[in-house]
C-alpha cells in the first residue's frame, strides 16, 4: 500500500482517537530505550518515511508498517483500521 494511504489511516485514526495497544514487547522496548508513548505519537504522525516491514512479519492477517521519525527512532505498527493501533516495537 502506498505510503501517503498509510499515513492518512495512522493520521485519521489518531484524530479519532483509535486504541493505541503496545504489546508487551514494545513495552520492554520503549523501556530500554526511553521512548514513551508521547514519542509514539509523535512519530506516528510526523514521519520521515514509511515502509512495508517483510511479508514474514504479518500479525493477525495485518501487515506492520516501519514509521520512521524524529531521531531516526522507528515505531513498527500493525493496522487494525479503524479501531486499533497495534505498537509491535520500537527501534532507536
Amino acid at each position: 500500500m502506498d505510503e501517503r494511504i498509510i499515513f492518512s489511516m495512522i493520521q485519521s485514526m489518531i484524530e479519532n482517537d483509535a486504541l493505541i495497544i503496545e504489546t508487551g514487547h514494545a513495552r520492554l522496548r520503549m523501556s530500554q530505550r526511553g521512548i514513551n508513548t508521547e514519542d509514539i505519537i509523535y512519530i506516528l504522525k510526523n514521519p520521515t518515511y514509511i515502509k512495508k516491514v517483510s511479508e514474514s512479519a504479518v500479525i493477525a492477517d495485518r501487515y506492520n508498517y516501519r514509521v520512521v521519525g524524529k531521531f531516526d527512532w522507528s515505531v513498527v505498527v500493525s493496522i487494525d483500521y479503524p479501531s486499533k493501533l497495534i505498537i509491535v516495537t520500537v527501534i532507536d
